[in-house]
């Protein structure tokens, strides 16, 4: 077996047991997870009531910083979605437009450099350069880590239109989702609590490559 074909076994190894662990411990405490949730959505009503611009500001910094360092913010964005609504999706917008942006600009001679040495990478780049729409579009709604969606098309020179139309169409659905869990946690009590643990914890699986 060649070098980069056990450099590919090992990365795909560390990834599955990384994946596994995440999942393992989303099962194992969500409960406790969603209880938290409850908790801390009490805490964010009782304080937009004193301080609704603070908050607000809060919570949105949160998401939008949190995508653009990639920090994993789906606790936040299910409390923004619970309190604000859909208004809160222009965070995640705003956070992938950023994430691209910085891409494009500070990080573009070292994805360039990333995407040059790998011949996966240069094949996709190919494809973003043929078909730009149908290839953002089908990776944004693919399962893939936040984190690749957003600054993977920046190393891959996707252009800015068909990056900025499939995050913003696709993003719908995820915020959709999103304010549904967070409603139920806000506004039900314990009760939707419990009835939302399945949800609450496929959003946390989908979202946390973030």
């Amino acid at each position: 077996m060649s070098m980069p074909s056990k450099k590919v076994v090992v990365g795909a190894a560390v990834a599955a047991v990384v994946v596994a662990a995440w999942v393992a411990l989303l099962v194992a405490s969500k409960d406790r997870w969603t209880a938290a949730l409850k908790d801390a959505s009490d805490s964010v009503l009782a304080a937009k009531e004193t301080a609704p611009l603070e908050v607000a500001a809060s919570l949105a910094a949160a998401i939008t910083l949190g995508i653009v360092v990639l920090v994993p913010t789906t606790p936040v964005e299910l409390l923004a979605a619970g309190v604000y609504g859909i208004r809160f999706g222009f965070c995640i917008v705003l956070g992938g437009l950023a994430s691209y942006l910085l891409g494009r600009t500070v990080l573009r001679r070292w994805g360039s450099r990333v995407t040059s040495r790998h011949k996966l990478l240069r094949a996709l780049a190919l494809a973003v350069a043929r078909e730009p729409w149908r290839i953002c579009l089908l990776a944004r709604a693919a399962a893939v880590p936040v984190p690749l969606k957003n600054y993977g098309f920046a190393a891959l020179d996707a252009p800015m239109l068909p990056y900025a139309a499939s995050l913003m169409l696709v993003e719908v659905y995820n915020v959709l989702e999103l304010v549904l869990i967070g409603v139920s946690i806000t506004s039900a009590g314990s009760a939707a609590v419990s009835s939302s643990d399945g949800s609450l914890f496929l959003a946390g699986g989908v979202r946390s490559g973030e």
